[in-house]
């Protein structure tokens, strides 16, 4: 790496994100919290728990158990991390279930060379947020009443594009993006049936697999604003245990072995 974006990397002050619901996913939060501590040292760390919610959201996790509610909680978490951070000041969020490799040859990678999809996010100011375009189709996890909410159809041209995933991505704190996640809170919180096991009214694509709830919110109107907003789109080449954190590689409680 280049000494001078060794430089820059230094100083660029990053906050880690995520949230747990109790204290086995707190854990496995913590850990990989410590871990990005290690590898970016000019880095805050901050862990959302349940006392941080509304009302409204904790009602619904006692509704629903998966999911601490469908995963209606997200678009509050989002918002909590982007308005308690500076201006331009960048946050990558993740699900604690992901994590960080424990090899020591992966450490070792990641300690002198960070993680190459957020070192280009922290390097290039014009980016606004950094997200992995999976290569499944989005009319695979969304519903058609999620399309049908940004009056879309199962033949929108977005349908066949690939599905953004909100496991892990970086968000830097401008007008534009405090709007995006005022806006996705603003629709969760309309159509909270979307996080129940009622999702689906009209009709799902012939692909459909499993709804994805604020998963698929999320894709959907990063493609929609995707002319106002900058996208790195983060290349899954990068999504390895030497250069990044990978999703899911904790099981969730109940089930504590680690995945490989």
């Amino acid at each position: 790496m280049d000494k001078n974006i060794k430089l820059k990397l230094k100083s660029l002050m990053t906050n880690f994100v995520t949230f747990g619901s109790d204290s086995y996913y707190q854990g496995l939060a913590k850990k990989t919290l410590s871990q990005f501590n290690g590898i970016y040292k000019n880095s805050n760390t901050k862990l959302y728990t349940s006392s941080d919610l509304t009302q409204e959201v904790l009602e619904n996790a006692k509704k629903y158990r998966r999911g601490f509610g469908y995963y209606f909680w997200k678009p509050f978490v989002y918002n909590l991390m982007i308005t308690e951070s500076k201006d331009g000041e960048v946050s990558l969020y993740f699900d604690s279930r992901s994590g960080i490799s424990d090899k020591f040859f992966d450490k070792f990678i990641l300690k002198i060379k960070k993680m190459n999809w957020f070192n280009t996010f922290l390097e290039n100011e014009k980016y606004d947020i950094a997200a992995w375009q999976t290569n499944f189709e989005e009319n695979q996890w969304t519903t058609g009443d999620v399309f049908n909410l940004f009056s879309l159809n199962l033949d929108s041209p977005h349908a066949a594009t690939g599905h953004y995933t909100d496991i892990f991505f970086s968000v830097r704190k401008n007008k534009k993006t405090l709007a995006f996640f005022e806006n996705l809170q603003k629709v969760t919180e309309a159509n909270s049936y979307i996080f129940s096991p009622n999702d689906s009214k009209l009709e799902n694509s012939k692909n459909f697999v499993e709804s994805r709830y604020v998963q698929s919110l999320f894709s959907l109107m990063l493609k929609i604003n995707e002319q106002d907003l900058n996208i790195l789109n983060i290349n899954p080449e990068d999504i390895t245990s030497s250069k990044s954190i990978l999703p899911h590689r904790y099981m969730h409680e109940g089930n504590k072995i680690n995945l490989t």
